[in-house]
């Protein structure tokens, strides 16, 4: 037993080592205040060197505090190269509304899990297939589909409400048992609506994508592109229902007997707002010329969006990816679609779409004692970032003694098992010599 718990002792202590001297080992990571990432590597052996100072290599004409006071695209304002445009999603596009034509891409066609931009094709072909006014109930199975973590509006088995009120909460509020709720009221099943969403899909010439949900919940099979999504959201802005939904500022579901005023005060009021951040006149993200359409994120997809703007009748839609942050910790989805817009906007000639815009802002939604927003599985509405401090000289003194200790203590045990094995193996030998009755095995004469 006391051999047992010696070996399992230095196992740990020859894994936690490693990790240890792993970390000390790895890049330090210098960042400057947001304005640049530089890379030194540790040395690994001779004299420690002092590292030069890293180059601040500025983006801005003006300081980071100045900056800070100011919307993103104010800031584009100072940069010290006008022509310079940041793109940090992994795949985007940028594509003229009346013609479809591409004006920029980055890996458009490269396959991503969409997350919640997928309501936009279950908006418009519940558009497409039911009557606003229509009454659709919710299901056992469409609460019971729900996982851990997701957004949703506690709609109650059994409840009805209009398609127009769970299509604007859909859209609002991000709420994933809503869209199964939607699909079932179509086909039927979810399974029968993933048909009509693939079927659609390949009408429209996206041909990069497989759909299996309604919502967007998380599954390896559930997947599009940049370029795909770009195209849907062309599509369903064609729509006078869709663009009027999307530029909700706020909805509330009724009360039934099965949610009563009790159930707002025990849990909260079903009111919910836009949380589209280009179309809040409060936000760093605030773009005027923002006319919807959805936002994403999981953890697998990353923060997604499809968004479209119009300005002087002049429509542009993009659609970017696997984003997570910008210069300054900023959410690189909102930052990358205001440098498409305004790389559009200012390097072509954009044909007007053939309906009346009107660019709304919407009402922010009140502040409450947790003022996160959920989306999609995530309490905030942008990635949170978890700063780790670079390793300082007497932190690596401190490793290295910690290491030392911990690698003599190891030494120390493997003698100590090594004899403890010696010794059992000799006990045993003895046992054995002495147990083996004298003359066996000779023949007798």
């Amino acid at each position: 037993m006391k051999l047992k718990i010696l070996s399992s002792i230095l196992v740990l202590i020859i894994i936690i080592s490693t990790i240890i001297i792993s970390y000390a080992q790895d890049e330090e990571i210098i960042a400057d205040e947001g304005q640049g990432v530089v890379l030194i590597p540790i040395q690994e052996s001779g004299e420690e060197e002092i590292p030069e100072e890293p180059v601040e290599v500025r983006k801005y004409t003006i300081s980071d505090e100045e900056l800070s006071k100011m919307h993103y695209l104010e800031r584009l304002n100072y940069k010290v190269d006008p022509n310079e445009m940041d793109i940090y999603s992994e795949s985007c596009v940028l594509i003229e509304e009346k013609t479809g034509k591409v004006l920029f891409e980055k890996g458009m066609h490269d396959r991503k899990y969409p997350a919640s931009i997928t309501k936009i094709l279950t908006a418009i072909l519940t558009i497409e297939n039911c009557d606003l006014n229509e009454k659709a109930v919710v299901s056992q199975n469409a609460v019971d589909s729900l996982k851990s973590g997701y957004t949703k509006a506690n709609v109650q088995v059994g409840e009805e409400f209009t398609v127009e009120e769970l299509l604007e909460v859909m859209m609002l509020q991000s709420a994933n048992e809503v869209s199964v709720v939607l699909a079932e009221h179509v086909s039927g099943s979810v399974e029968e609506f993933s048909k009509l969403m693939n079927k659609k899909a390949q009408e429209l010439g996206c041909f990069d994508s497989n759909f299996v949900n309604p919502n967007g919940m998380h599954d390896e099979n559930h997947y599009s592109s940049a370029y795909d999504f770009a195209m849907i959201g062309r599509y369903a802005m064609q729509n006078k229902d869709f663009r009027r939904i999307i530029t909700t500022s706020s909805v509330e579901l009724p009360h039934s007997e099965l949610w009563t005023e009790e159930k707002d005060e025990e849990l909260a009021p079903r009111k919910f707002y836009n949380r589209i951040q280009l179309m809040n006149p409060d936000s760093v993200y605030y773009y005027p010329y923002t006319i919807g359409i959805k936002a994403g994120f999981t953890t697998p997809a990353k923060n997604c969006f499809v968004g479209a703007a119009n300005k002087d009748g002049r429509g542009l839609i993009t659609c970017v990816m696997h984003a997570e942050l910008a210069d300054f910790n900023l959410g690189a989805r909102y930052c990358d679609t205001i440098n498409l817009f305004e790389y559009g906007f200012n390097n072509f000639d954009i044909e007007k779409v053939n309906y009346e815009v009107e660019n709304k802002n919407i009402i922010a939604a009140p502040e409450t004692e947790d003022s996160s927003t959920p989306e999609d599985g995530y309490i905030d509405d942008e990635v949170k970032v978890v700063s780790i401090p670079k390793l300082n000289p007497k932190t690596k003194e401190i490793i290295k003694i910690v290491i030392g200790a911990l690698l003599l203590i190891g030494v120390i045990l493997y003698f100590v098992i090594s004899k403890l094995t010696k010794g059992k193996r000799e006990l045993t030998s003895n046992l054995y010599k002495i147990q083996l009755p004298k003359g066996r095995g000779k023949r007798e004469k």
